[in-house]
């Protein structure tokens, strides 16, 4: 409820907190997996539990950028590879830990990280 806090409500150190005004409905209609809190001034603040399945920072920023979507983390393995292939200068076997190429074919796997 309004007096939930941030530890009772399973928050923990590192969590990621995006915080946004929705309404009610906005939020039951949302994802499954969506945790609502309300905080005492009357701001909403939402929890979602992504799977740890080795997509699971490119499934963030799709939830983030794109208002929930858990489907993008192909799309947006293609276009880390992309800007990785256009710059081997910049985007190097130092930087990367290998080669720019097998960085690029590597990242693009779905059960790569």
């Amino acid at each position: 409820g309004p007096s939930t806090t941030l530890e009772a409500a399973g928050v923990q150190n590192g969590d990621m907190l995006r915080l946004a005004e929705k309404t009610a409905d906005e939020i039951a209609a949302g994802l499954a997996s969506l945790q609502k809190h309300t905080t005492s001034c009357g701001r909403t603040f939402s929890r979602r539990v992504i799977d740890a399945d080795n997509s699971c920072m490119f499934n963030c920023v799709g939830v983030a950028l794109e208002n929930g979507r858990l489907d993008m983390s192909e799309e947006l393995r293609a276009i880390v590879a992309s800007i990785m292939m256009s710059d081997p200068v910049e985007y190097n076997e130092a930087v990367l830990g290998k080669e720019n190429e097998a960085y690029c074919t590597w990242i693009m796997q779905k059960d790569s990280w």
